[in-house]
């Protein structure tokens, strides 16, 4: 992606999924070494929701952050100054392997108390 000019915004982060929508697995949407990784397991759900920049000048933010929170919603990524985009998916770990639970032609399923449900018995209050 580098190569590209292109480069995934560091700060933000996906996250586990469990009785709560936010829950406390962190997954960084940049390679670390292996040794320093999170093992994930059958049973883990979390998300992948990288925010990928286009050609993103040097910050020049006194705080060295590219990206943050606006306070008036706390719930949007600002990013000046520079093209961006993010995604979602949701992603359970099985006996099989990962399992992707949201699909770009179906970009809003129910996978919070269907597909959870079904797979892995949580149903989220």
């Amino acid at each position: 992606a580098v190569a590209d000019k292109y480069e995934v915004l560091k700060e933000f982060t996906g996250h586990g999924i469990g009785n709560d929508i936010h829950e406390s697995l962190e997954v960084l949407h940049f390679a670390l070494p292996r040794s320093q990784g999170v093992l994930l397991t059958e049973g883990v759900i979390f998300t992948v929701e990288p925010i990928v920049l286009l050609n993103p000048p040097k910050c020049t933010r006194s705080d060295g952050r590219r990206g943050y929170l606006d306070e008036t919603d706390q719930w949007t990524v600002r990013v000046p100054d520079v093209l961006s985009a993010q995604f979602e998916h949701c992603v359970g770990m099985t006996k099989d392997g990962p399992e992707i639970f949201t699909f770009p032609d179906d970009p809003y399923p129910d996978v919070w108390n269907t597909v959870l449900a079904d797979t892995f018995g949580i149903k989220l209050t």
